[in-house]
């Protein structure tokens, strides 16, 4: 038997503090594929 997920999309809402990994601005490509492999 199949389980219909209760919700289709789900939104995460990250800081750009927690995107920009170890770079001192901008966001890092690798942190972000990394979030969205997750």
């Amino acid at each position: 038997m199949t389980v219909k997920p209760l919700y289709r999309r789900v939104l995460l809402k990250a800081s750009g503090e927690a995107l920009m990994g170890e770079q001192h601005f901008g966001i890092d490509v690798s942190v972000v594929d990394r979030i969205a492999s997750d």
